[in-house]
């Protein structure tokens, strides 16, 4: 972690401090853990839909911080793929 780039302040991470730490989390736990996946289990369908829900957010997000029009559409056209 980088004080003057992945933080909002002294005692919080800024968006792109908490996409680096949650990266690292989730590795941590994949690598030492062996945790089932429950997606498409329907006793967790709460659950998943929350966490398309906050993809949608991270998105738009993301694509709001782009400034150049070729950038953007890339995004756009990754999300597609991705669909």
């Amino acid at each position: 972690m980088d004080f003057s780039k992945d933080f909002n302040d002294p005692n919080h991470l800024n968006y792109k401090g908490s996409a680096k730490f949650t990266r690292y989390l989730g590795k941590y736990l994949k690598e030492n853990y062996d945790l089932p996946d429950r997606r498409g289990d329907p006793k967790y369908y709460s659950w998943e839909m929350n966490a398309k829900y906050e993809y949608k957010n991270v998105y738009n997000f993301e694509l709001k911080q782009y400034t150049n029009l070729n950038e953007y559409i890339e995004k756009v056209k990754m999300l597609m793929i991705m669909l």
